[in-house]
């Protein structure tokens, strides 16, 4: 992910043999609430249903495309 500014929204990728074990589905925008200090390399982040959870690998993430941006993105993620 090269935008470090945080929060902001991101796309989880999950791997296909990982399909079903994450709490979210691949392409599905989360929000990146940030980094854990002493876990280097690990975010904690919410999803749409308002859940939080860390200790997920930074790599599991990706900031949105140009197109994904313009797809509004922040009502997709906005927390019910």
């Amino acid at each position: 992910m090269t935008n470090k500014q945080n929060p902001r929204i991101v796309i989880a990728i999950v791997p296909p043999e990982y399909e079903g074990k994450y709490p979210w589905k691949d392409g599905e925008a989360v929000l990146l609430i940030g980094n854990i200090n002493n876990m280097l390399g690990h975010v904690a982040v919410a999803t749409s249903q308002g859940f939080v959870h860390w200790g997920y690998d930074e790599d599991s993430f990706r900031d949105p495309t140009e197109n994904e941006r313009g797809n509004n993105l922040d009502d997709q993620i906005a927390l019910r």
